[in-house]
C-alpha cells in the first residue's frame, strides 16, 4: 500500500465524519418547534364531516371551492356539462399539479353532496376533495 492512495481516503473520511455524525438524529418536536416555530397539524381535527347534509360553518375546509383533478382526455365540453348538472365552475388549475379549484354556485348543497355527486362522472373525475383549511400557528 502506497502513502499516497491511503492519504486522501483518510482525508476524505475525516472531512465528511462530523457531517454525517449529524444526520443520524432527530431533534425532539419541542426544538423544532421553539426553532422554526411551527407546530405540529393534528389531522384528526381537519375530517370532512361524516354525514353530507352537515352543513356545519365552522368545519375545517371551505364551504365554496372543491379540489378536483380531471382524468387525461376528459373533454372541455363534457367537463362544462357536468360543472352546469353539479352546480359548480372552474375557478382556476394549477398547470404544475393539475388540479383545479371548483366553486360551489349552487349553496343549497353541501360541499359533501356535491362531492358524491361528481364522483358519479368517474370516467371524467380522477379524484374530488374538499379544500381543506390548514394553518401554522
Amino acid at each position: 500500500m502506497n502513502l499516497t492512495t491511503i492519504l486522501p481516503k483518510c482525508v476524505l473520511v475525516l472531512f465528511l465524519l462530523p457531517v454525517f455524525s449529524g444526520c443520524t438524529e432527530i431533534e425532539p418536536q419541542q426544538q423544532v418547534q421553539k426553532k422554526t416555530g411551527i407546530q405540529s397539524i393534528n389531522t384528526s381535527e381537519q375530517t370532512m364531516p361524516s354525514t353530507p347534509d352537515n352543513k356545519n360553518p365552522s368545519a375545517q375546509f371551505s364551504q365554496d371551492k372543491i379540489l378536483v383533478k380531471f382524468k387525461t382526455g376528459a373533454s372541455q365540453t363534457e367537463l362544462n356539462q357536468v360543472f352546469k348538472k353539479v352546480g359548480v365552475s372552474l375557478e382556476e388549475t394549477f398547470e404544475f399539479t393539475g388540479i383545479s379549484v371548483l366553486r360551489v354556485e349552487d349553496k343549497s348543497k353541501s360541499i359533501p353532496e356535491i362531492i358524491e355527486e361528481l364522483k358519479q362522472y368517474d370516467h371524467l373525475i380522477e379524484y374530488a376533495e374538499p379544500d381543506s383549511i390548514v394553518g401554522i400557528n
